[in-house]
């Protein structure tokens, strides 16, 4: 049977995933490894990580509204909606992991399975090799702008695209495809705003192309992940803007 992909099942997926520490380890600790970060500054650390567990908490908040709708009575699932928000409080980032493994116990791990195929499907699956093309691309476009002759402010603003692609893709496995959505609004947004500064430069530099690859790339897998949900229009204004 195929899974439901949908915030339950991203929940799960997540928590399935936690490291085996002993049960004194720092909470931050727990959920820098969990989320692979490899920060070193304590202060950087756990503001990734609260922003981390914020997106969790978006994604709960998405799962109660997607229950709701099933017409399952909410006493079936508040309780375990209520350990989730406990579990991804910032507020237990000090504490030691006991004070947050109380709320993912066997049975809340379990009973969130069930009712992530409960919940209608939202996506596919953006397939691992798809996800590595990205960041392939992404490392290609910063080598390019280590030796660019762009203007400065052309340079930032193709830095800023690179840091909200780079968001987008931290995001994925909580949020799903949608944060890539948000990532291809926030670029036109911008552009649209911006693209006055830019009448004067040439738009076919290598920079500016391997940008406007690199967003057809974000395009085609957010596009099939969704199975189109109306989002090329999204992906190719972007790089028409990029282009003209």
């Amino acid at each position: 049977m195929n899974n439901n992909i949908n915030s339950i099942f991203r929940i799960h997926a997540l928590l399935t995933k936690i490291p085996s520490v002993a049960q004194n380890t720092q909470v931050l600790e727990v959920w820098a490894q969990l989320f692979e970060l490899t920060e070193s500054d304590s202060n950087k650390k756990a503001a990734v990580v609260a922003e981390r567990l914020g997106w969790l908490l978006k994604e709960v908040d998405l799962a109660k509204s997607e229950l709701k709708n099933t017409g399952h009575p909410a006493s079936l699932y508040e309780s375990v909606l209520i350990h989730l928000e406990h579990a991804f409080s910032p507020m237990l980032l000090p504490s030691i992991w006991s004070s947050v493994q109380q709320y993912l116990d066997a049975q809340t791990i379990q009973t969130l399975a069930i009712y992530s195929q409960v919940v209608p499907n939202e996506e596919e699956l953006i397939k691992e090799y798809d996800l590595n093309e990205l960041y392939a691309r992404i490392s290609e476009l910063e080598e390019f702008l280590k030796n660019s002759e762009l203007p400065i402010r052309l340079q930032t603003l193709i830095e800023r695209h690179i840091n909200l692609i780079r968001q987008a893709l931290a995001e994925y496995p909580i949020a799903g495809a949608k944060a890539l959505i948000e990532a291809r609004r926030s670029a036109v947004g911008e552009l649209l705003e911006l693209k006055h500064q830019f009448n004067d430069v040439p738009k076919k530099s290598v920079e500016l192309n391997k940008l406007s690859e690199l967003w057809e790339n974000v395009n085609a897998v957010a596009d099939n992940a969704l199975k189109g949900y109306g989002l090329i229009e999204i992906g190719q204004k972007v790089i028409d803007l990029l282009s003209k």
